[in-house]
């Protein structure tokens, strides 16, 4: 690649259009928020720092899909309430969790109550809660109170949690593949059976140099290939986007990502992953020079997702199991309906077809015309 072609790459990358919109912001104070990127990606605010707390979210509306599907119009009050239930529903008390999955998902990990505390703590992130211990560490977190600024306290990432067993399923980000299957032990992969091209892909990096007993900063186990993510979507209206499908998602690589915001599905991603640094909101740098000198990856890549998880935990002080989805369906969606919201709750997957539509036109026509002085009579 010719210096200058690199240079316009680099200006391009989240890392350069991060620096480009803190310089905006730095010289527009009145400016007192900014939605970027596409959902699905990550860490959005920390290319910003230390203006992080002017990131308010993605640009869901980037599409046509997505103009005409009934996510923009789900109630945030009714979302809102939802992500509180799930995150009442995780506490310190949980020791146990037990994750399954109609393709043949099997994944159980215990939680200590040191572990179940800084779950606790990093657990929210809108629309994408982080269930599992780990994916919620090595961060500057959220509170549901709080967001978008962060708390001020760093979280550990040690002690890890310990997920054993298999997690299977034929698509992610990576799109679309025969059946796969990946063994877990102590929290990291141990084999991959299946998955055609990119299971060959994963088992062939299984034992890529120095990626099994190397130790990355911020941990006391040596290894890359970890279980790192467990994230939830929470809004019943998100579906399957086609313009998601074979590389168009938020990077220009990754597929169906828009989807994994609905409700009841979660999506695994193997790998490690820091978001910050003891100090830094920004990027973690010794992280990221760790990966550079010993040329070793430094963020999670590789995901599978599941459609159909039943996600239960085990409560310390009463010796009872409860379930935060089941078979697919979040629990809490249950318990919004019954608080009075009603009809709103009911999933969506691919429910665009001609007559949704033409309705979704007619509406955008109409307020586009009602903006436009004069040119239609306003309604008594």
């Amino acid at each position: 690649m010719s210096p200058e072609l690199r240079a316009k790459a680099e200006k391009l990358s989240m890392k350069g259009i991060g620096a480009a919109v803190r310089t905006y912001l730095d010289a527009h104070p009145e400016v007192k928020g900014v939605y970027w990127g596409m959902p699905g990606g990550g860490f959005y605010g920390r290319y910003m720092a230390p203006q992080q707390t002017k990131f308010k979210g993605f640009t869901t509306f980037a599409n046509s899909w997505a103009l005409m599907s009934e996510v923009l119009t789900f109630p945030s009050d009714v979302g809102r309430l939802i992500e509180k239930k799930i995150l009442d529903a995780i506490t310190p008390d949980i020791d146990q969790v037990r994750v399954t999955d109609a393709e043949g998902t099997d994944v159980t990990w215990s939680v200590t109550p040191e572990t179940g505390r800084r779950w606790k703590q990093g657990l929210y992130w809108p629309g994408h809660l982080l269930m599992y211990p780990d994916s919620a560490t090595g961060q500057y977190s959220y509170t549901f109170e709080s967001y978008p600024t962060p708390n001020k306290d760093w979280i550990p990432r040690e002690p890890i949690a310990m997920a054993n067993g298999v997690i299977a399923g034929t698509n992610g980000s990576g799109g679309f593949w025969p059946r796969m299957e990946i063994r877990l032990k102590g929290g990291y992969i141990t084999d991959v059976k299946g998955g055609g091209v990119y299971g060959d892909v994963i088992h062939q990096f299984l034992d890529y140099p120095h990626i099994n007993d190397l130790t990355y900063p911020y941990y006391d186990h040596p290894g890359y290939w970890h279980l790192w993510e467990v994230a939830l979507g929470t809004n019943p209206k998100f579906f399957r986007n086609p313009s998601d499908f074979y590389g168009s998602g938020h990077a220009g690589i990754y597929c169906l990502t828009f989807e994994r915001y609905r409700s009841g599905e979660i999506h695994w991603g193997f790998g490690n992953e820091l978001p910050n640094e003891p100090g830094s909101f920004g990027l973690p740098t010794k992280w990221l020079k760790f990966g550079a000198d010993h040329d070793l990856p430094a963020d999670n890549v590789f995901h599978i997702h599941n459609y159909y998880i039943t996600y239960k935990v085990h409560y310390r002080a009463t010796d009872q199991w409860a379930n935060a989805i089941d078979r697919g369906h979040l629990t809490a969606l249950e318990r919004s309906r019954s608080a009075g919201s009603g009809g709103p709750l009911w999933r969506s997957w691919r429910r665009i077809g001609f007559p949704t539509f033409m309705a979704s036109m007619q509406r955008a026509f109409t307020r586009t015309m009602r903006a436009i002085p004069g040119s239609m009579p306003t309604p008594r």
